[in-house]
């Protein structure tokens, strides 16, 4: 008989405790394994990104069967039925819904989407500019996508800064050139933008920069601190993204101000929320996934971005670190 393996809520604690069965199974007999999903309920783009960066990892890892119920023919719910529109099943390498890259999104959503650095030399070649530009090109689409408007409000430049740290800190460190992003809006206002990745984990990329006192247990409290990054080894010619250690410990502390942040990579992840609440747990999954959820926005972004970058120089200089980067407080 396969062994049945459930999952019907989506808080953290419930996919925690999913992605903890599915690690036992991997080391239990080959038996035949059904992921039921069919009664999953309502995900936002925050749960179903890290719902599918867990399943992949388990997928991936598997040497034995594994099938995926998602419910009758005529009965299939609502939630699956979005989650293979925006190509959830496509990601995990199912023949099932659309494949990544071809729903077209709309003014509240941006389906699961790939971003790699050769999408952007391709699309945005014609510039004539650096991989940082094009970076900032592709974070202005897809903020215009999200809030259908172009107009420079405090709402599209806090977005498009966020998106855009988010992709050069995905591109950068996870070692594989390529990162997924999805994101939906609502009409009261709130916004939520998921940039993942399959690459090599945040703790290994700190390893590869010789971080003082790192460990398996503090890697993402000095992910968010400013100044620590993999390029602190690097010369200018070879930090071709102009990354300084500023991008995480800015979005950490807009997220403690406008609404809430997650950080999973390397089995473990932290969120923080616009009430300073934190917590800390684990989930089994290779790369990384940065989801940031906006419930208000600041009135003047620059001014908001800038004393947090200063108040970050002051902090990494008294710990001998790097200053920021010119990108890294630039709207």
């Amino acid at each position: 008989m396969p062994l049945p393996i459930t999952l019907k809520e989506v808080d953290f604690d419930s996919i925690g405790f999913f992605s903890e069965r599915l690690q036992l199974v991997l080391m239990s007999p080959r038996l035949p394994v059904i992921i039921d999903l069919s009664s999953i309920k309502f995900c936002e783009p925050e749960q179903f990104a890290i719902i599918a960066l867990v399943l992949k990892d388990f997928k991936n890892k598997k040497n034995f069967t594994v099938e995926f119920k998602i419910g009758e023919q005529n009965q299939i719910s609502k939630v699956i039925g979005y989650l293979s529109h925006v190509g959830f099943f496509d990601f995990l390498g199912l023949n099932y819904g659309n494949l990544i890259g071809s729903a077209r999104g709309s003014n509240t959503y941006i389906p699961i989407s790939e971003i790699s650095e050769s999408h952007l030399f391709n699309t945005y070649s014609e510039y004539k500019a650096t991989l940082q530009d094009f970076i900032e090109e592709e974070a202005q689409k897809l903020t215009r996508i999200l809030l259908k408007s172009s107009e420079r409000t405090q709402n599209f430049l806090i977005i498009t800064y966020s998106i855009r740290e988010a992709i050069r800190n995905a591109l950068e460190h996870s070692e594989t050139g390529v990162c997924y992003v999805c994101a939906q809006s609502w009409n009261n206002g709130k916004a939520q933008i998921i940039i993942m990745d399959e690459g090599i984990g945040i703790y290994k990329s700190l390893q590869q920069a010789n971080i003082k006192n790192l460990d398996n247990n503090n890697f993402l409290r000095l992910a968010i601190e400013p100044g620590v990054s993999r390029t602190n080894n690097l010369s200018a010619l070879e930090n071709i993204h102009d990354n300084s250690g500023y991008g995480l410990y800015v979005l950490y502390h807009v997220a403690r101000s406008f609404g809430r942040l997650v950080i999973s990579s390397s089995q473990k992840y932290l969120v923080v929320t616009k009430d300073k609440k934190e917590f800390e747990g684990s989930f089994s999954h290779t790369g990384t996934l940065i989801a940031l959820t906006f419930e208000s926005y600041p009135n003047d972004s620059r001014d908001i971005i800038n004393m947090i970058v200063q108040s970050g120089e002051e902090e990494a200089a008294a710990q001998g670190r790097n200053k920021s980067s010119v990108r890294s407080k630039s709207l």
